[in-house]
């Protein structure tokens, strides 16, 4: 089990978000989405965003500017995610299942709430959408 954070959040914390992109990028007909790779471009820098194809645990990663993404590959806006583009990157937290894996990620925008989360499941990325109840 590898630590999926090995930067300090506090280095894109408040930064606003420009755009944010997916590899792989797929949309069922109920608006559910999942992606391999997920990069938030941020003023300065992106947080990239993949899944450890092996252990499914989350790896997070921050550069200081997009040339570290990969654009080999082909990536795509991820719609379901653009109202936050303009926002800045709030808290994070990691969230371990029961096993002890760190398979899940998840993040706020202009605030403490956590709004987006990013679960590894089967190689990929499923992006969900939070809602307090």
């Amino acid at each position: 089990m590898s630590e999926p954070l090995n930067f300090d959040w506090e280095s894109v914390h408040g930064q606003r978000v420009t755009a944010i992109e997916g590899t792989n990028l797929q949309v069922d007909h109920v608006a559910r989405s999942k992606c391999d790779e997920l990069a938030l471009h941020l003023e300065q820098g992106v947080v990239h965003v993949s899944v450890n194809i092996d252990t499914d645990e989350v790896i997070v990663r921050a550069y200081p500017d997009a040339s570290a993404v990969d654009r080999s590959l082909e990536w795509k806006n991820v719609d379901t995610l653009k109202e936050y583009v303009g926002y800045e990157l709030g808290w994070c937290w990691i969230a371990r299942n029961y096993l002890g894996y760190a398979d899940t990620f998840m993040l706020s925008f202009a605030g403490i709430e956590p709004e987006v989360t990013l679960v590894g499941m089967a190689s990929s990325l499923y992006i969900y959408r939070l809602t307090r109840i």
